[in-house]
């Protein structure tokens, strides 16, 4: 506080500190005193100089003898420089995933360009997806995580050539089974990543074509075998698609689109993300709103 030991020695922290800051740590005290256990929080403070620090606070009561309580004894530890050097860190590591969500949303709209989808068909994925991932139950750190991976859920169309991704009629078997390859081409460019987030985009990319019944592509799995970032994504790509016009196919009606949805529950969709998608109809229509080509 740059006080000098004249300055404090026989006083009380009411005579040396602002009435704020002997208040808390007058209460401090009489909690202490109350429940006998050690007390460590930070605060803030001012120091003579009119300079705000932040402070740790150690503190403990100590006994006699007898195992009377005698009083109180601390340590208080300018932690201001640490504090300042977390904030950074912080402010970096936010720099840092805004970049790769800025980087993995264009490479998303990339993909989907070339392939002549929605120009906002990763945006609405992506705000579907993290709606539904809060309400199916995930934490606000994985459903983030989700938002940023999911528009990469196609990235593996990279490997497909134009003749075939953009083809306006039916596709033949063998074109049928090249697009499928676009979730393992994906997959195998992100497995290689040792960051979260590409990684989480690697396992929906390889996956967000599986359905809950064991019929989808690549692997065949079922149910809960199929990971819920995937599940998620798979209903939120397809109602974008459906109810969006695409080179081969015309828009259809949201009546028609949700009708498909409860068909496919418990067929191609895990029935509770079709619950939950269903119970927040109208804040994903909100979405679309929102978020829709007419607004780019």
């Amino acid at each position: 506080m740059g006080l000098a030991p004249s300055d404090y020695i026989g006083k009380t922290v009411f005579d040396i500190s602002s009435r704020e800051l002997a208040e808390a740590y007058h209460q401090a005290d009489v909690e202490l005193l109350k429940t006998k256990k050690p007390q460590v929080y930070d605060f803030q403070i001012v120091s003579s100089t009119g300079k705000n620090k932040s402070v740790i606070f150690n503190k403990a009561i100590f006994t006699d003898q007898a195992g009377e309580v005698a009083g109180i004894i601390g340590v208080i530890q300018d932690i201001t420089e640490m504090k300042q050097a977390q904030e950074y860190l912080q402010k970096v590591n936010e720099e840092i995933i805004d970049t790769q969500k800025e980087v993995i949303y264009t490479l998303g709209e990339i993909i989907e360009t070339r392939s002549q989808e929605a120009a906002k068909h990763v945006v609405r994925v992506a705000e579907y997806s993290h709606l539904i991932g809060l309400k199916y139950g995930l934490n606000q750190e994985d459903a983030m995580l989700l938002k940023i991976a999911a528009p990469m859920h196609d990235i593996g169309k990279i490997g497909i050539p134009d003749h075939i991704l953009n083809k306006p009629g039916p596709l033949t078997r063998e074109e049928f089974d090249c697009i499928k390859t676009h979730t393992t081409i994906g997959y195998n460019i992100m497995k290689k990543s040792s960051h979260k987030i590409l990684k989480i985009a690697g396992i929906i990319a390889l996956s967000h074509h599986e359905r809950w019944d064991g019929t989808g592509y690549p692997q065949g799995i079922a149910g809960e075998q199929i990971n819920v970032f995937s599940r998620i994504v798979s209903v939120a790509d397809v109602f974008d698609a459906v109810s969006h016009k695409r080179c081969y196919k015309e828009a259809w009606p949201l009546d028609q689109v949700r009708h498909y949805l409860v068909e496919q529950c418990g067929k191609m969709f895990d029935p509770r993300v079709i619950t939950l998608f269903l119970d927040n109809w109208e804040e994903i229509l909100m979405i679309r709103s929102e978020y829709s080509d007419a607004s780019s």
